[in-house]
């Protein structure tokens, strides 16, 4: 989580004598009111740690209890030192090794850590240092919370000449993960990689060419995205590091044929420029639009696809910067700021990228208010262009850039068929507090404000949730009978324990999340398995991770789909 150090940080406490604001003397770690560590200090007041010590890994967390253990002595690490992880309250050395009496200097054998290390995956180097620099031969293995460092977690490994890499390499892609066990191979001439690298699964499908110094040269097949073999690439030419001409991006799914999804083209500088198609997520969201040097410029659409049609559009523009006095009707001319969309009709997937689109319904979003010195100020209203007609769907006020007081919002997938506002109150620049409403008009309303049924909401605390809430899922369904919703608990902004899903009144799914914040999910669980809401998920948990069976069902017939099987 991308805030994890910082949920440790509050709940770590780190307890001892400070003198002349220097530590020394015995210091204890606690967690959650229980000691995982410490040592001693030198009384001298140097700082330096001596004798035993107990130290916690930076990501140290409920379900990941990293220590490491060994001993100080004048502030260097000297002797045994051993990495521990509790799991599942049984104690395992996953890495360590030893330093030299001089200390801080790795010799003999080890078993190293990569920095990336977490729960569901630890990557482990095992080979020899001299004077701390890796020599010979090094192996490189993956582990998980159930596995040992068997043949079968083998990654592969190469060869270290007073620690600098040398000749073949075979070693985890920056793409491996859990999901995605990708290796890549080829050559290393004094630590710099050369010639011809391939990136494999079971099979090749990537390549890389270097020059003698490293600098990425030729063709290009470089893999984007992975997950459980399906994959995006991203193919085309480089020089001297930077990529020029034609780029492609492509997709393949569930082992069919490769599909070109998008690209574009690279000047000599490695910029992007004109016309480009970029995928957003997978197969399922594109955006199209122009860029100048390596700058998105004017309109951009996006489209999701819905079957094998790609619908649903929203214009962004990214056009000059200026500032702005008096009053303007925003549309169409604010850097990176959302002010327009339309609706479209659907995008086939061999559509021309440069073939208009046929509109299906013409409607535009426009932001109306005043600004002053570059900043809005003032009442500003959100008007919904439909048909030629101008309806008010929201707004509120600005204070020098920033909402403040009584706001109506619209959702970022606001559109014809999917309306859902948000009202409440911003406070202390931009951040919403207290009560907040979740509403939804449908296609059947005369589009005002009046026609909003308030389906959800709960209370912020200066912009975080907190309490009880039902959140909506995006984009809504055409009727408040067909919306998804989810019901449940945040702690500071996290969820936590029991969620319930609804299609309308009908509870259809959800399960629990664990108490601590973390917003693990554990237990059994029924989750939503596509956009249109045809399909569940049903299965369990073991601290975010799916184990046992898990089957696919349709919604309306309860009728088993498929099924798969996770290790436990």
């Amino acid at each position: 989580m991308g805030n994890a150090n910082e949920t440790q940080a509050k709940e770590l406490t780190y307890v001892g004598k400070v003198k002349n604001g220097k530590k020394v003397g015995k210091h204890e770690i606690w967690w959650r009111q229980q000691k995982i560590g410490g040592g001693k200090y030198d009384k001298k007041g140097n700082e330096s740690k001596i004798g035993k010590w107990v130290e916690v890994h930076p990501d140290y967390k409920y379900y990941f209890q990293l220590t490491s253990r060994g001993e100080y002595q004048n502030g260097k690490k000297v002797g045994k030192w051993d990495v521990i992880w509790l799991y599942e309250k049984v104690e395992n050395k996953i890495a360590g090794g030893l330093y030299n009496n001089e200390g801080d200097v790795k010799v003999g054998k080890w078993i190293d850590l990569d920095d990336s290390v977490s729960q569901q995956l630890q990557i482990i180097y095992v080979g020899d240092y001299e004077n701390g620099k890796k020599i010979g031969s090094w192996i490189i293995y993956f582990n998980t919370t159930e596995k040992k460092f068997t043949i079968d977690n083998y990654i592969g490994g190469g060869k270290y000449e007073q620690g600098v890499k040398n000749g073949l390499w075979s070693e985890q892609s920056s793409k491996f993960s859990q999901f995605s066990k990708l290796r890549q191979l080829g050559w290393y001439k004094n630590g710099k990689k050369y010639g011809k690298w391939t990136t494999q699964d079971e099979n090749e499908i990537g390549e890389e060419q270097y020059d003698g110094n490293g600098n990425k040269i030729g063709k290009w097949i470089e893999i984007q995205d992975y997950f459980l073999g399906d994959y995006v690439n991203q193919m085309g030419e480089y020089q001297n590091n930077k990529r020029v001409g034609r780029w492609t991006v492509n997709v393949r799914i569930r082992g069919k044929q490769m599909l070109q999804m998008g690209g574009g083209m690279y000047d000599d500088q490695g910029m992007k420029l004109g016309h480009w198609t970029e995928l957003e997520n997978y197969e399922n969201d594109i955006s199209q639009g122009n860029y100048h040097k390596d700058k998105k410029v004017g309109k951009w659409r996006a489209f999701r696809k819905v079957g094998s049609n790609y619908v649903f559009g929203q214009h962004r523009d990214f056009g000059e910067d200026t500032f702005k006095k008096g009053g303007y009707d925003e549309k169409f001319n604010q850097v990176a700021f959302k002010i327009s969309a339309s609706f479209y009709s659907c995008l086939p997937e061999d559509q021309p990228e440069n073939k208009p689109i046929q509109q299906h319904q013409n409607f535009d979003i426009s932001y109306k208010g005043d600004f002053n010195n570059g900043r809005k100020v003032g009442k500003w209203q959100i008007n919904f262009k439909i048909n030629q007609e101008i309806l008010l769907v929201g707004g509120g006020h600005y204070d020098q850039g920033s909402k403040t007081g009584m706001w109506v919002d619209i959702s970022d997938s606001f559109c014809l068929y999917s309306r859902i506002h948000f009202a409440g109150c911003y406070y202390a620049g931009e951040k919403r507090h207290g009560k907040w409403k979740i509403g939804y008009a449908g296609v059947d309303s005369n589009f005002k404000l009046d026609d909003i049924k308030w389906i959800g909401g709960g209370e912020y605390d200066l912009g975080i949730k907190i309490g009880k809430w039902i959140d909506v899922r995006e984009p809504f369904a055409s009727s408040i009978e067909k919306g998804i919703t989810y019901c449940g608990v945040y702690l500071n902004g996290k969820k936590i324990g029991k969620w319930d899903m609804k299609q309308g009144n009908d509870k259809i799914g959800g399960g629990l999340y664990t108490e601590d914040g973390s917003e693990i999910k554990i237990g059994k669980w029924i989750e939503l398995a596509d956009e249109n809401y045809k399909w569940i998920h049903q299965g369990e948990y073991n601290y975010g991770k799916k184990v046992g069976k898990w089957i696919k069902k349709d919604l309306e017939t309860d009728k088993i789909i498929t099924q798969q099987n996770f290790e436990k």
